[in-house]
């Protein structure tokens, strides 16, 4: 279990299942910024309206917690994982499929390991 969650701000919604994130990493003193693919869910054209109206209610002094998937990227090199109110827990996902703006993508983990599993090596100079 992690002790301490990290937070992380939302700088923009770059695409319907896609969020542009910065995140402050303590060991550097510094942030990182990174796109943030949802987990597990596919979005419709909808999402975008659906995540900004969640941010604008949950996003506590513009702070959400960040849960990822170990720093599992997919096959565009975006972090996969979801965001959370901090005070009340709720993700942002759970969120999308209830208001009808995202459908549940059970998979999802498996076919970005699967894409990673399958990605030729790297040619050794």
């Amino acid at each position: 279990m992690i002790a301490h969650t990290p937070t992380c701000t939302v700088l923009r919604v770059t695409r319907p299942n896609t969020l542009m994130v910065r995140y402050f990493v303590p060991e550097m003193q510094s942030t990182c910024t990174f796109s943030l693919c949802l987990l597990g869910v596919r979005c419709n054209d909808h999402a975008v309206q659906a995540i900004l109206d969640w941010l604008e209610l949950h996003a506590d002094y513009e702070r959400l917690a960040l849960v990822t998937c170990d720093w599992v990227r997919d096959s565009f090199g975006r972090v996969v994982g979801d965001v959370l109110d901090v005070r009340s827990k709720e993700s942002l996902t759970e969120y999308l499929i209830q208001c009808g703006a995202a459908a549940p993508r059970g998979n999802h983990l498996d076919c970005v390991l699967s894409d990673m599993l399958s990605a030729p090596e790297p040619e050794s100079p």
